[in-house]
């Protein structure tokens, strides 16, 4: 039933693995008996007087006697002066060079103040370095202001992206004709095609398997194409 807790454990290995100390002996060096890492959070037994982790009270449901001398009930207290001296031991970070006690480091720089710890955006909540946030927010989150410069409506740069690409209907796009007009509102697009002096017309017998076509600007041919070649039509 210990091992069940075990996922509950990530959290606090993950921990540990953010320093290491540099007080290498220390009568505050003491290792917790069920999960076997370095207490930081010490929580000592009112049967047998041993030390636990923080980990052995979050699962004490699972552990009803104790595991060291199988008393029952298992009632464990904070060891308030033990923690007092493992606060004051010195530790690196294992991320930049920052030394100081782990009271410090736990409470305030590595939330705080390291540079390469990863943090979340506040707006994508993507993980990034903390020196690398602020560029982040501003040139590659996802969920960053952005208006579009056609119709000036404000939103995200997730959202304004297909709305500035494909929707605004006040963007300005050129002729698909390639008639020379390079400035026509998206909105009036198509009014511009049925219009456009390089849109292709079609025979009025494309339906029958006729293939000839022209431009709007040399309608005329298609007029003489229709003249000469209306009995083959038919």
């Amino acid at each position: 039933t210990i091992m069940e807790g075990r996922e509950e454990n990530d959290a606090q290995s993950d921990l540990h693995s953010l320093f290491y100390f540099i007080d290498k002996e220390s009568d505050a060096d003491a290792t917790c008996p069920v999960f076997l890492e370095r207490i930081l959070h010490p929580y000592r037994s009112n049967c047998c007087n041993n030390l636990f982790s923080s980990l052995v009270l979050k699962n004490k449901e699972k552990i009803p006697s104790c595991p060291i001398c199988r008393d029952e009930p298992f009632d464990l207290r904070h060891d308030m002066l033990f923690q007092i001296k493992v606060n004051s031991l010195k530790v690196q970070c294992n991320k930049c060079c920052w030394i100081g006690k782990l009271e410090i480091f736990l409470k305030d720089h590595i939330n705080n103040q390291c540079l390469f710890e990863k943090v979340a955006c506040p707006g994508c909540q993507q993980r990034v370095q903390r020196a690398k946030l602020e560029v982040h927010k501003t040139k590659d989150c996802s969920k960053r202001p952005f208006v579009c410069r056609y119709c000036s409506k404000a939103s995200t740069y997730e959202d304004i992206t297909e709305h500035d690409i494909v929707l605004c209907a006040e963007k300005i796009v050129p002729c698909p004709n390639k008639c020379g007009n390079e400035d026509i509102q998206h909105k009036r697009l198509k009014e511009h095609i049925d219009q456009c002096p390089h849109a292709t017309l079609q025979c009025e017998y494309d339906f029958a398997g006729c293939k000839y076509t022209t431009l709007r600007n040399k309608k005329h041919l298609m007029e003489h194409h229709n003249d000469i070649m209306v009995d083959e039509h038919r």
